[in-house]
């Protein structure tokens, strides 16, 4: 049992960690003041969001100015402020950015005529699609041989098979069916489909911690559940990862994502904004 003098020792600095952190909200929310201040002139002037040269500049000057022992906190904790510094730019920038539009009209995802794998693909095809002319192939590079040569709408596939596909070919998905192993409809345009709410992106990451965190932390700080992450590279000769996140179409935090990878990673490609679908649904995609 703690002895009461503990008690109100630690409830006091309970109280000036309280203080120090109503202080350092204050400037937090002067910085990001200033950042739009900053975006601002990055707007008149076309300049970019992020400048490494001047943010090595900054994280190196939080070292030298920290306690020995704390160097790595304080370039941890300036690491972070420059970051929502960026995503707050990044927002402001893409409000004026008229070129940039992603949802403009895409067209509606079709399920009329589907093609897959004999088996449980197939099984899985006709549950989920009941109104759709199904065709048999005899494995997933069949079946999307039939989608590129205009045959079908889309191929199911399992989704350890479809994500090699979407490394290496020009495909999209148009949905996601619920199952054990799971199975993604791949079509040959980006297509919307109703009721979509999740969104799938292709990006080329470099080797350095850095890029990893970049993607994790940003849908983190935009509240926004990451529900895949899985490196592709034994697929592809680059580094390229597949992200999946849950997301509608009309959520302009999404948005902001795409167009903030887009401006710090070398590649990335939105392959797919599709529902999730049960073998019982049955709902389609039309």
């Amino acid at each position: 049992m703690e002895r009461v003098g503990e008690v109100s020792g630690l409830k006091d600095l309970r109280e000036e960690l309280r203080a120090i952190d109503s202080q350092i909200l204050q400037l937090f929310a002067r910085r990001m003041a200033v950042a739009a201040q900053v975006a601002e002139y990055k707007i008149l002037t076309g300049s970019p969001v992020r400048v490494p040269k001047q943010e090595a500049a900054v994280l190196a000057r939080a070292r030298s100015s920290m306690p020995p022992g704390l160097e790595d906190y304080g370039a941890a904790l300036v690491r972070t402020l420059l970051r929502l510094s960026r995503e707050r730019q990044y927002e402001l920038v893409l409000e004026q950015d008229a070129n940039w539009q992603l949802v403009r009209a895409l067209p509606r995802s079709s399920s009329d005529t589907l093609a897959a794998v004999q088996g449980e693909a197939e099984k899985a095809c006709m549950q989920a699609f009941p109104q759709s002319r199904i065709l048999p192939a005899e494995d997933a590079a069949s079946a999307c041989a039939l989608v590129q040569a205009g045959e079908v709408d889309g191929a199911l596939i399992p989704r350890s098979q479809a994500l090699p596909l979407l490394a290496e070919q020009e495909l999209f998905i148009q949905a996601s069916v619920a199952t054990d192993g799971g199975f993604f409809v791949l079509g040959r345009e980006l297509a919307l489909a109703a009721e979509a709410d999740q969104a799938s992106f292709l990006v080329e990451l470099g080797p350095e911690p850095e890029a990893f965190a970049l993607v994790v932390d940003l849908f983190a700080d935009l509240n926004m559940p990451l529900l895949n992450l899985q490196n592709l590279s034994p697929f592809a000769h680059q580094t390229l990862y597949f992200l999946e996140v849950a997301a509608e179409p009309e959520n302009r935090r999404a948005q902001r994502a795409l167009y903030q990878l887009q401006h710090e990673t070398s590649f990335v490609r939105l392959v797919g904004w599709y529902p999730t679908l049960s073998q019982k649904e049955g709902s389609g995609l039309d």
